[in-house]
């Protein structure tokens, strides 16, 4: 049973009674990793902590996550010896050491264990925000909470494994996916996910069609994904009402399961994202993204996949432990930059370009590799900035080979990849390439909210904008 941790709770949202267990486990691990007296004192403080605000009897946990215990020594060890390079900040290590057993708890007791992983991801999100600098923006604390958030998305295994048969059965000739925003760009990320995975044709739906001029598409046998953070949008809900039709399945991706959207689609499946005050999505646009690409796993019946979104807290995990203080410098000036990306890769490329536009002031434009050499390539040169997005799927080594062409031609370039010897920028090699790509953009949204602020802007409140856009 999970439940609410007195303040803590109200603060987060999202922290549960897991967190009691994770800082037990996290206590054990921390003492047995030989870590040092201060170590162990801040761990049984905070462990102490929050069994007094769950009312949790520490003995009654011992048992349960013992063998996490055993089985994640080792591993602890060594994840203890890669951060010893790190700026002396104890109390985050609890979480990692936290998620591990969890990892492995998960893997060897089911429910136990996801709840142990997932409380040990809130856990190292809540001590890392603790032990933040004060200047730290709302935007960068919620992008770190991205992690704990991927593996609340585990939870919903059974719901993807039962609309994936759903789908089966349907069998939809094409797909409309719609969203605003950031939600957008997980959209497109689902078309490709749809197009490359399924082979099932899909359009981004333009909502205007009906809210504005008044005409009703007629659809049949087809999927209608809306992704919406807030899912209040009048025109979203509009459309997707009038969206019925012989054999149409319409599903929502909400962080506020409650909303009017909810009303307006055949199911839901939640964000899981808790609750987002900057104004500057960040958390909930990657669970967006990870849902469309879970959904597509299940769909698709994909065992590869399936394993891929399980491991996905501990890929987003990795990514912000990685060090980009390298390209802090690199939006300091004024001036245009483009964003690009392929395939997958350009869905990546649209939502950090709107977060160059919101956080940091800056014009980008969201450019496909392909699209490049029919007509922007004109503007490139020693003016023109370029951010390039490229996982190890079949489109980097056209990615490479574009970056060096643009870096010959002048342009200032930053080359994100999973590979250190091409990119100072980089996070670690996944055997699924949406899982790079992902880790690369939650990764940049700390670089872009550092980048914000040495521009003297607030990532958090843009001029103009608010958090809950309603269009119509």
């Amino acid at each position: 049973m999970h439940v609410r941790i007195g303040e803590a709770g109200k603060r987060r949202g999202a922290i549960q009674i897991d967190l009691a267990r994770a800082a037990c486990a996290g206590t054990r691990l921390l003492q047995r990793a030989g870590e040092g007296d201060q170590a162990v004192a801040n761990a049984q403080r905070l462990d102490a902590r929050l069994r007094g605000d769950a009312g949790i009897d520490r003995p009654a946990m011992n048992d349960e996550i013992g063998r996490a215990h055993a089985a994640s020594r080792e591993r602890g060890q060594r994840g203890l010896s890669k951060r010893t390079t790190a700026p002396a900040h104890v109390t985050p290590l609890l979480g990692q050491f936290a998620h591990q057993a969890g990892g492995l708890e998960q893997r060897q007791a089911g429910s136990d264990g996801q709840m142990l992983c997932a409380g040990g991801w809130a856990l190292g999100t809540w001590l890392t925000d603790e032990s933040m600098p004060a200047t730290a923006s709302l935007m960068e604390q919620e992008a770190r909470e991205t992690p704990a958030v991927a593996a609340r998305l585990l939870g919903h295994r059974d719901d993807l494994a039962r609309l994936g048969e759903r789908l089966r059965a349907l069998a939809p000739r094409y797909a409309l996916a719609l969203g605003r925003g950031s939600s957008d760009a997980a959209a497109l990320l689902a078309k490709y996910l749809f197009e490359l995975r399924l082979g099932v044709p899909t359009v981004s739906a333009a909502p205007s069609v009906l809210s504005i001029y008044g005409r009703r598409l007629a659809l049949e046998r087809a999927l209608l994904l809306v992704i919406s953070q807030s899912g209040r949008s009048p025109d979203l809900v509009e459309f997707c009402r009038a969206a019925a039709g012989p054999e149409v399945l319409r599903v929502a991706l909400l962080n506020e399961p409650s909303a009017p959207l909810a009303g307006a689609v055949d199911t839901c499946l939640p964000l899981e994202a808790g609750q987002e005050k900057s104004v500057a999505a960040t958390k909930s646009c990657l669970a967006a993204m990870l849902l469309a690409f879970a959904l597509a796993a299940y769909w698709r019946a994909d065992r590869d996949a399936i394993v891929a979104f399980e491991r996905a807290p501990d890929a987003l995990g990795k990514a912000l432990a990685q060090d980009w203080s390298a390209g802090e410098d690199f939006f300091a000036a004024d001036g245009s930059v483009y964003v690009i990306g392929r395939g997958p890769g350009l869905a990546i490329a649209a939502e950090a370009a709107l977060k160059l536009k919101e956080t940091m002031g800056l014009h980008a434009e969201a450019v496909s590799a392909a699209e490049i050499r029919h007509g922007p390539l004109a503007l490139a040169g020693p003016r023109l900035r370029v951010v390039i997005f490229a996982a190890r799927d079949a489109a980097f080594e056209s990615l490479r080979q574009l970056g060096d062409e643009l870096a010959q031609l002048g342009c200032p370039l930053l080359f994100i990849s999973p590979q250190p010897a091409l990119s100072p920028l980089h996070v670690a090699p996944d055997a699924e390439p949406v899982l790079e790509h992902l880790a690369m953009l939650l990764r940049f949204y700390v670089l872009a909210s550092a980048g914000a602020l040495r521009r003297g802007r607030s990532p958090d409140a843009p001029p103009l904008l608010r958090k809950i856009t309603e269009t119509r």
